[in-house]
């Protein structure tokens, strides 16, 4: 059974819809994919994206109700940020430290992805 907070928050999930219009936004600008972007400008753009990622991963659990889960919107919402850290990995603009924190983000969303694989399974 899910905590009570977490049935409240699946009836209203404004806080999970704000992520994911956040990452669609993201996935349509070449913001991340331009040269004339400085490095400094994409670590403050990824540190937004980091506060995206931590939404997500905690709204993730109210998805564990299938009466009130869209796990293939999150599973979206994963690929869209997936390809833009992937992206700013491989941009070699930016220091070893800040690809060390973009590695992080990336285990974060493999955790993300893992839950989102194993609602998918459970819906059958």
């Amino acid at each position: 059974m899910l905590p009570h907070e977490y049935i409240n928050k699946a009836k209203q999930p404004a806080a999970f819809q704000v992520a994911g219009n956040e990452l669609v936004m993201v996935s349509k600008t070449l913001f991340f994919f331009s040269n004339y972007t400085t490095p400094m400008e994409k670590l403050h753009r990824l540190t937004d994206l980091d506060n995206v990622v931590k939404v997500l991963l905690d709204e993730v659990a109210m998805f564990e109700n299938p009466e009130h889960g869209h796990p293939t919107l999150l599973d979206q919402a994963l690929v869209l940020i997936t390809t833009v850290a992937n992206n700013l990995y491989v941009d070699d603009c930016l220091p070893t430290e800040d690809r060390a924190a973009i590695k992080i983000l990336l285990s974060s969303l493999l955790t993300l992805c893992t839950k989102i694989e194993m609602q998918l399974m459970a819906l059958g």
